[in-house]
């Protein structure tokens, strides 16, 4: 189960077999004991502490002195080190992807949108609306504004799963870059609807210009559901008397684990 001569830590492999199995719904009934952990993946306490850890760092599992530890619905999480493919990351998690493309059209660019791409705002571009699906649940809605010339591209493909990226790279046009501001909104009573959002809950609001080397050839609007989605952002390394004892820092890609030497 474990490769112990990769380079990957095995908390980190402990990790990845944790957070596979808690999303496709192994753990509804009950999470592992760090005994039982200890026993299933052959190692040492403190390299299942460092495993669950990272767990309830991204939200996946809560522990309560006392009580034990318990999962929580289950989000979609998303790492910020790279162009995400929502697609390949719904996936990724052992869920189906699918879309439904109510909007899939040539139109006149939007002034934001002409803006991002440098374009003139009387210039016609394609515009795609799509609303993502991981398995049954409505996840995310996606809005792209495409260069009329690349978007055409587009239009007479099979959007209803898949990459507009692998798309446009079936073409030779290949993201290399972008740029995104995310922050939480609430949204329109429409899209509310659409993602069958609950009123109480937010959504995450990226905008995305996406180039393909100097070239901008997308901008897009997505609004996720807040309570299914998690971003992670990774940094530094710790040492690993803390990943048990702190809650607070983001996950990392790389930590000491005295069970993998």
């Amino acid at each position: 189960m474990l490769d112990r001569t990769s380079p990957t830590p095995l908390w980190a492999q402990i990790e990845s077999d944790l957070r596979a199995k808690l999303l496709r719904g192994d753990f509804d009934e009950a999470f592992p004991t760090e005994p039982d952990l200890m026993s299933t993946y052959q190692v040492s306490r403190s390299t299942v502490r460092q495993a669950v850890a990272s767990l309830e760092r991204s939200g996946l599992i809560q522990r309560r002195r006392g009580i034990g530890t318990r999962v929580t619905e289950r989000p979609l999480v998303d790492s910020m080190a790279r162009i995400y493919s929502l697609a390949g990351w719904i996936t990724s998690t052992g869920l189906t992807e699918r879309s439904v493309v109510p909007i899939s059209e040539v139109t006149v660019l939007p002034g934001e949108a002409s803006e991002q791409l440098g374009l003139k705002p009387s210039s016609e571009c394609v515009h795609i609306m799509r609303v993502r699906y991981a398995g049954d649940e409505p996840i995310a809605i996606d809005r792209s504004w495409l260069p009329r010339h690349l978007g055409e591209i587009l239009l007479g493909e099979d959007l209803t799963s898949g990459s507009l990226y692998d798309l446009l790279g079936n073409q030779g046009v290949v993201a290399t870059a972008s740029t995104e501001q995310i922050r939480p909104v609430d949204p329109d009573p429409d899209d509310r609807a659409i993602l069958d959002l609950p009123a109480e809950q937010m959504a995450f609001r990226i905008q995305r210009t996406v180039h393909a080397n100097t070239t901008p050839v997308e901008y897009r609007i997505s609004i996720i559901r807040g309570d299914r989605y998690t971003l992670t952002a990774s940094w530094g390394t710790p040492s690993p008397e803390l990943a048990g004892g702190i809650d607070d820092f983001a996950s990392t890609d790389r930590l000491l684990d005295a069970d993998s030497t």
